[in-house]
């Protein structure tokens, strides 16, 4: 006779906080996002980097690990990391973007300067985009996941919502 175990309520709570543990955040690249945010509406929140930047580092070793922020933004928003030094070609939101140089082995994407709009270049930035491209707000420093959280929260709104596009461009999504 075969005995059935049962497992127990505190093995299953520590079954899914161990998957929760390694959650991993979903990056995207702008092209994917252009589409996905024409199929189901929310906002893209884009870290602008730079891989010679030693405080956008601190930012993706420190705050992009931590685990509350990791579940919040793969259930709310696009994550999308956008490069500075990148020079192909990029479209977004039906727009071709492309890499402007401006002097010997310098230059600038037109992408991240779509992203910055007229507000200062500086990084790390987080800018956080409405579905239709208006800007909900931009950080340019370092900052914790409790901070980011909190900044995030007034945005955060359930699939339903941006699936039937009940946002408009100037307020949040």
């Amino acid at each position: 006779m075969h005995r059935q175990r049962s497992i127990s309520p505190v093995c299953i709570l520590l079954l899914f906080m161990s998957a929760q543990a390694g959650a991993q955040l979903r990056v995207i690249q702008p092209e994917t996002a252009d589409s996905l945010i024409r199929q189901h509406p929310k906002p893209a929140l884009f870290f602008v980097t730079a891989d010679w930047c030693p405080y956008c580092r601190l930012m993706e070793q420190t705050t992009l690990k931590d685990q509350e922020l990791i579940s919040c933004l793969n259930q709310y928003f696009y994550f999308i990391r956008a490069d500075a030094d990148e020079k192909r070609p990029i479209r977004f939101l039906g727009r071709h973007f492309s890499y402007q140089p401006t002097g010997v082995g310098t230059g600038e994407h037109a992408f991240i300067r779509f992203l910055f709009g007229k507000r200062k270049t500086a990084y790390p930035a987080l800018i956080l985009l409405s579905p239709r491209g208006a800007t909900l707000f931009q950080l340019n420093t370092v900052t914790g996941p409790g901070n980011l959280l909190r900044l995030l929260q007034p945005f955060q709104k359930p699939e339903t919502a941006h699936d039937q596009g009940k946002h408009s461009s100037t307020g949040p999504p």
